[in-house]
């Protein structure tokens, strides 16, 4: 990943991390919006596994998403 790619992830982080005040399920929307549709960096049966781990883990799941991501 490149300097500029990297750039680009952080701020897309900010902005999904400054929306933290939504319900969870809007934060997926979110996260699969931005991932899936928007930037093209995971595929829609990724981001459903990327889900599937993340609701095992304890803790609510679009924060799980948002670190395994």
């Amino acid at each position: 990943m490149g300097a500029e790619q990297q750039r680009l992830l952080v701020s897309r982080r900010e902005v999904l991390d400054a929306q933290l005040s939504a319900l969870p399920a809007a934060h997926l929307a979110l996260m699969r919006r931005e991932m899936v549709v928007r930037r093209l960096w995971l595929s829609e049966q990724e981001f459903l596994d990327l889900l599937g781990v993340a609701s095992a883990l304890p803790g609510p799941t679009s924060t799980q998403v948002g670190l395994l991501q």
